[in-house]
């Protein structure tokens, strides 16, 4: 990984500009796939598609400011905890289904990041409030269509709320086409069978 000057990124609401993560280059060592699809990848590691501002708190999706190259170096993501996570979604949700559809992984991706496991091998486990805030929002958002040329991420959602039957019914019309595919869908349906709605790592582990 070889980083290069930082990412300078103006806040729209106040004006203010955050040091990101910018790389010149990178690889694929070490990568790990997640079942939500979240890759995680200590040598090419990814900066947030959306971002909390430092000075005044709200949120903007990355891809719609203004940026610049800075003059310094910085490693920061800017990844969002899950709590930052719902405030975003209400914060940024529109009727595109598009950003409906990011600000939902962002929400996904910042629940189970609470209980990946760390390099020491220990897993932390979200508090019960936190579990069913995140399964009443997943709920809610699934209302909304959204996902439906993703079956995988799609099941996935399903089985982390609960719905087992539905993750496996999905999966049983899901036609892979690859074997990596095959294996996600294979991995899903037995934690599904088994009635296991944690993310688990797919591959990399």
């Amino acid at each position: 990984m070889k980083p290069g000057f930082c990412l300078l990124a103006e806040c729209p609401h106040c004006g203010e500009k955050k040091e990101l993560l910018q790389l010149l280059s990178g690889n694929s060592l070490g990568v790990k796939l997640w079942s939500d699809l979240k890759k995680e990848m200590p040598m090419m590691p990814m900066v947030s598609p959306v971002q909390k501002c430092p000075k005044c708190g709200r949120f903007y999706m990355l891809n719609e400011v203004k940026q610049e190259e800075g003059k310094t170096y910085s490693f920061e993501e800017g990844w969002l905890t899950f709590e930052e996570s719902l405030l975003a979604l209400e914060e940024l949700k529109s009727d595109k289904k598009d950003r409906l559809e990011l600000l939902t992984i962002i929400v996904i991706w910042a629940y189970n990041d609470i209980q990946r496991k760390e390099p020491e091998k220990i897993r932390n486990t979200p508090t019960p409030e936190q579990t069913e805030m995140f399964r009443s929002v997943i709920k809610e958002l699934l209302e909304q269509d959204i996902y439906t040329d993703n079956e995988l991420l799609l099941a996935e959602l399903y089985r982390e709320i609960g719905e087992f039957d539905k993750c496996i019914h999905i999966l049983e019309k899901f036609e892979p086409q690859s074997e990596f595919h095959e294996l996600v869908k294979n991995s899903i349906i037995e934690h599904a069978k088994q009635q296991d709605s944690n993310v688990f790592c797919v591959l990399g582990e």
